[in-house]
């Protein structure tokens, strides 16, 4: 990874896309559309994301689309073939020595059953493997979470492992289970299966 990789500010423009979904880096005119998906979306994402609180706003927009909380993450907003947004996905946690991060996605409910979370994975994999040089990427969600599990198993990830008591969530601590892809591994998955 290049010295641009992993400073503050917007990540370098990169645009993804299988016809079906769109990935792209998102710019701060993006900010005022992803506060306001992140609290029409609030009931749907906040048990699960903890940064989707009350009182997000286009001030913490700005923040995930400058990377302050973590200069080492790939943001993407998710897009539905008109361009619409529709969500977000990304890596982040990039550990450079160890070229592993952690892939996450969320989308609006309004975008649910559609795919659109497995295809932007399937993108986000091929992406974190092939364009920035991981060879490990790692999907963490509570056990409850059976929404974002069914996406990690479409993605064709590997099951790995209950984690107990890993995650926070509200006032109370969940087990997390944890789904990998291994560059080796990752050729079907990332080629785009759904």
């Amino acid at each position: 990874m290049n010295a641009d990789e992993t400073s503050p500010g917007p990540a370098p423009v990169v645009q993804l896309s299988d016809g079906t979904v769109t990935l792209r880096t998102p710019t701060t005119k993006d900010a005022p559309t992803m506060a306001k998906l992140v609290q029409t979306s609030m009931a749907h994402i906040s048990p699960w994301m903890v940064w989707a609180t009350p009182d997000y706003d286009e001030a913490a927009s700005l923040a995930w689309i400058n990377r302050e909380d973590d200069a080492t993450s790939h943001p993407f907003v998710v897009c539905r073939p008109s361009g619409e947004p529709v969500g977000s996905a990304g890596l982040n946690k990039v550990d450079a020595v160890n070229r592993v991060a952690n892939l996450g996605y969320w989308l609006a409910p309004t975008a649910t059953g559609e795919g659109f979370a497995t295809r932007a994975t399937n993108l986000l994999i091929g992406y974190g493997i092939d364009q920035v040089g991981l060879h490990r990427l790692e999907v963490w969600m509570s056990t409850e979470n059976e929404a974002s599990q069914a996406v990690a198993e479409r993605s064709l990830a590997t099951y790995e492992g209950t984690l107990r008591q890993c995650l926070r969530y509200g006032d109370r601590q969940h087990d997390a289970h944890c789904y990998g892809f291994v560059a080796p591994d990752t050729a079907v998955s990332a080629s785009g299966a759904t």
